[in-house]
């Protein structure tokens, strides 16, 4: 909600001193499937990517980025766990914010994945 009123022009120290600022507008459980409009969008990618999708406990006050390099760069390779990645992504996080639940999801696209010589 806090979200939505700074999208209609409400200054932002209003928009989240609002009792229901940090309420959902969009959340699949207490709503019946017809409830959520997600919104879609498509992107070309020419370059591997890791996509990260977390909760506010793990992003919050510029964890992301101000430390992608050394948590997030390095699981660009295929040889590096991303479970592994992920639990020391977490802890690091939970020592930097410490103030909340944390979520977050990996996901690794390679776009030419890693191929022999032979294989040409």
């Amino acid at each position: 909600m806090g979200q939505r009123a700074i999208q209609n022009g409400v200054d932002p120290k209003l928009a989240y001193a609002r009792p229901d600022a940090y309420q959902l507008t969009q959340a699949l459980g207490p709503h019946n499937n017809k409830y959520v409009q997600p919104d879609i969008l498509f992107l070309e990618l020419a370059e591997d990517s890791l996509f990260l999708l977390c909760s506010d406990g793990l992003c919050d006050n510029d964890l992301v980025e101000d430390h992608w390099e050394t948590y997030l760069l390095p699981l660009l390779k295929s040889s590096q766990s991303l479970n592994k990645g992920m639990i020391r992504l977490i802890d690091f996080a939970n020592n930097y914010n410490g103030h909340d639940n944390i979520t977050a999801v990996f996901v690794r696209l390679k776009i030419r994945p890693k191929v022999n010589s032979q294989d040409w």
